[in-house]
Order: structure tokens, then sequence, then C-alpha cells
């Protein structure tokens, strides 16, 4: 019976390991990998019209869902007021129409929405190399200490995860650079039977994506005349 009552410890060094385990599950790991963009049939589209022989398509993505194969990002760019627009433009007439990205407005009824420039959206998806060595090497230590273990059990493994986290999150900075360049609308002049798509991402507080929108995409042909798209 004595023996069924005793208490059963764990050594310092497995309760700190337990611990780092646990963090890492709160945490989470720089780690960042890149989704391959479903497109979705047109018709499915939130906006989609055809006017003088130019088929276009535009999709809101206003929820990061990991599920949804029609996010690009594998960050949740909503919680960092990033509204991602899908854009898609078929040219199915003879004259070469020019598609610019500046020239797609976002706006509801009290703001005009900007797009985020390359760097800065570089700037809100990135992780910081150093930042996450130092959570990693001494910001487990007082959590630690708080369960009664010496925080130098912790403080070890933590600088070597530390060294990791630091060779993730530049590898993953690189991920998120070319993510980003690939999927971007390019401007692109259409000739007959050519298409384009891409996402321009709109700095669009969380709490606004759900408004309604007015979008407003203008094209110019060679000549220089244009063609208005409102939805």
């Amino acid at each position: 019976m004595g023996n069924m009552n005793k208490i059963i410890t764990l050594p310092n060094f497995l309760k700190a390991f337990m611990l780092l385990g646990l963090i890492i599950t709160i945490w989470g790991c720089a780690i960042y990998n890149v989704r391959q963009v479903k497109v979705i049939p047109m018709n499915d589209w939130e906006f989609h019209t055809t006017k003088s022989n130019i088929e276009v398509a535009l999709n809101l993505n206003r929820e990061f869902n990991k599920e949804d194969e029609s996010y690009p990002l594998n960050r949740n760019g909503n919680k960092k007021s990033i509204l991602p627009v899908h854009v898609m433009v078929i040219n199915d007439g003879p004259a070469e129409v020019l598609v610019k990205k500046n020239s797609l407005i976002l706006e509801d009824n009290e703001t005009q929405y900007k797009q985020i420039e390359f760097d800065d959206m570089y700037s809100k998806l990135s992780f910081s190399p150093l930042g996450r060595y130092f959570i990693w090497a001494f910001g487990i230590s007082l959590p630690v200490a708080f369960i009664g273990v010496n925080p130098t059990f912790a403080v070890i493994p933590g600088i070597l995860v530390g060294f990791v986290e630091v060779y993730n999150a530049k590898q993953s900075n690189e991920r998120i650079r070319e993510d980003i360049y690939s999927k971007s609308l390019r401007n692109s002049i259409l000739h007959q039977g050519d298409s384009v798509n891409g996402f321009i991402f709109f700095d669009v507080p969380m709490d606004k994506q759900s408004n309604n929108f007015r979008v407003k995409l203008r094209l110019l042909y060679n000549d220089e005349s244009e063609i208005l798209f409102e939805f």
C-alpha cells in the first residue's frame, strides 16, 4: 500500500523538455509553406462579367481558411489588415488590352483602400530571426522557474532551438518573398486569346473586411481609349 501512495517525480531535465514541447505547441515555429492556389471556375468568383469581348473576374479572400485552396497566403493575412483580391482578365477581342495593377480600386461608403506595396507586404508577413532567437533562448527561463525547475535545464535546449529558429525564419522569409512576388498581379499587355491572373493586396482592417465593397477596374486599349468595369 505504501508503494501505491508514493508520489512519482520527474527529473528536472525531463520537466524542462516537456515544457519546451508545450511552448513549441503554443508559439509554433517560423515555418512558411507555399500554398498552391487553385483557380476556381469563373462562375464561382465573387464578381464576374464580360464587356466588349473582355472577361473580368474578381474574388475577395475575406477569411483565412487553411482548407480554402483559393486563399494565397500560408499565414493569416486578415489579422494583419491584408485583404487579397484575386484578379482574372481574359481578352477575347482583336485589340490589345493593357492591364495595370494600380488601376484597380477597392472602396466602401467611407474609404478608398490603398494597395499594399511589395516591401510592406513582406514586412507584414516575414519573421524576425533575432526575435525568434530571443523568444526561444531566454523567453522560456521565467516560466520554467515557476514550476521549480532550474532554468539552466531549459535555457540550454532553448538556445539550441533558438539557433534552429533563426535558420527557419531566414528560409521562411525567402519563401515569403518569392511567394508574394509570384502571386502578385503583374502589369500585362494581352493580345487576343491571352489571359492574366494574380493577386492585389489591399490594406483593409480586419473589422472592415466583411463590408460591401465597390470595385472598379480600368483597362486600356492600345489606342489609349479606356474600358471601365464596375462591380
